[in-house]
């Protein structure tokens, strides 16, 4: 199967968070809605009105945590990174799969279960990495694309952007900037959608800090062959489009997704 990606489009907003986690601070655009603690590590959600490409008001909502985290960076990434490990801290997870893992990117499918009446939605999502001095950053969007699977009562969500870009404070703490926004394609209010999302995010951030564990050597060393720590993000960005971008991804996809054993037992395929 072959897939059209650009999975390095990344929109100017997205460097503009990379540029305040570098220098510690919080774009003006932003309204704060509360502050949190999980475990010990200090939680700040924030939120503005997402304005599409041509200027127009979504009504929906892109929302923005700034938090410093008592755990190391390494810790966290490695956490993030390893999608074996989803299923720990994302609470919507349903299932997810892998289709392509590259050094500088991966693809996957994934399938989540929202609070009545959302119901399920899936995403076929690219992923890259890159860095800024000692700032790693996660990216990950939405992408067009076929896949074999057939979910029951589910919508595609085509319209998804999650970041997280984190610093190191200590040995012992870091800095984390991390972005969600999605349109997951309801008939709910957008006023009762956001509030949907708020509870969300809270949730799986606690999930990800009670997750995360002490990494080995060599976890940290995987780290920083992905992340190249010291590597400027501005000589990713002045790449031409076309030269980082991957047109046509070829995989092996299997008949049937299985469901995570800890999650929800419905049948997810009508295979």
């Amino acid at each position: 199967m072959d897939i059209e990606v650009d999975y390095f489009d990344i929109p100017e907003t997205q460097w503009e968070l990379v540029e305040h986690a570098s220098n510690g601070t919080i774009p003006e655009s932003y309204k704060k809605i509360s502050d949190f603690d999980v475990m010990s590590s200090k939680i700040t959600l924030y939120y503005r009105n997402k304005i599409d490409a041509k200027g127009n008001n979504r009504n929906l909502n892109e929302y923005f945590i700034k938090g410093t985290l008592n755990v190391p960076r390494d810790d966290f990434l490695f956490l993030v990174m390893d999608e074996s490990m989803r299923a720990a801290w994302d609470t919507t997870l349903l299932s997810s799969r892998t289709l392509v893992k590259e050094p500088e990117y991966d693809l996957g499918f994934y399938v989540s279960k929202y609070p009545f009446p959302l119901l399920r939605r899936t995403y076929l999502t690219a992923r890259t990495f890159f860095t800024k001095n000692d700032i790693g950053v996660i990216f990950s969007r939405a992408i067009e694309g076929a896949v074999p699977f057939k979910i029951s009562w589910s919508t595609r969500v085509t319209d998804y952007i999650s970041s997280v870009s984190i610093r190191p404070l200590s040995d012992n703490t870091s800095e984390m900037y991390f972005y969600h926004y999605e349109d997951p394609k309801t008939f709910l209010p957008d006023a009762m959608l956001n509030r949907v999302i708020v509870t969300i995010i809270p949730t799986i951030i606690s999930k990800l800090l009670n997750a995360c564990r002490p990494t080995t050597p060599q976890e940290r060393e995987t780290v920083y062959k992905i992340f190249k720590f010291g590597t400027d993000c501005n000589k990713f960005k002045d790449i031409p489009l076309e030269k980082r971008s991957i047109k046509y991804v070829n995989y092996d996809l299997p008949d049937k997704l299985e469901m995570l054993e800890c999650s929800d037992k419905d049948d997810l395929s009508d295979n």
